[in-house]
């Protein structure tokens, strides 16, 4: 790992760490480094670039690493999230999605949106969210696809979260929930509506 002085390109430091099968992106925090790399989480000086402390996890890390204003979050396994202290690297929550469901996240002050894939009973893929309270873990909300197809990064802005899946792009009122994009404008209506897959859902989703 290389860091360069912005201005003029001249190395500062540098620092050899264990032969990756990936290093992902590297995140800054507080006059910290992290970078995750395979197994391994490590914290780096940011001036110095010495290690301050790293923590095998002994589980594939298999997303970039993120921050709220009080935690690190990434992907263990393409099966949960791990939320870790920034002090020292230990996990204060795991957050399980399933096996081989491929979770991807977006944060919101005190709320945690969990996006994943699960399968029905023809093998074919659809795209869940759960929203969650960061305090306590508690489940918000659920969503779930009325038509299959794989999730991707979802992102939320103005109160509403974006999910792509398959061929479709769903907008949730990821505050209140009832606040739904439907056809490209907002639903006024009190009565949160129904999802075309007939389940009982406080939401339901934007097709284009």
């Amino acid at each position: 790992v290389y860091c360069l002085d912005a201005s003029t390109g001249v190395e500062r430091w540098s620092k050899k760490l264990q032969v990756p099968v990936k290093i992902f992106p590297p995140v800054v925090y507080n006059s910290r480094v992290y970078i995750a790399s395979t197994t391994i989480l490590y914290c780096l000086n940011l001036e110095s670039g010495e290690i301050i402390w790293q923590n095998d996890f002994k589980r594939y890390i298999t997303s970039n690493p993120s921050f709220t204003d009080r935690a690190i979050m990434f992907t263990v396994d393409n099966e949960s999230i791990a939320v870790i202290n920034p002090e020292n690297g230990n996990i204060t929550r795991e957050i399980p999605s399933g096996k081989q469901s491929g979770p991807a996240y977006a944060s919101v002050r005190d709320q945690l949106y969990i996006a994943s894939n699960f399968f029905d009973s023809n093998k074919r893929s659809f795209g869940n969210v759960d929203a969650v309270n960061f305090e306590d873990g508690s489940l918000l909300w659920n969503f779930k696809t009325p038509f299959p197809g794989g999730i991707s990064q979802p992102a939320a802005n103005g109160g509403i979260l974006f999910l792509p899946c398959g061929n479709y792009m769903y907008a949730i009122g990821a505050q209140s929930y009832p606040r739904i994009v439907q056809g490209g404008s907002a639903n006024s209506s009190s009565e949160p509506p129904i999802s075309s897959a007939g389940e009982n859902l406080k939401s339901a989703e934007t097709r284009q």
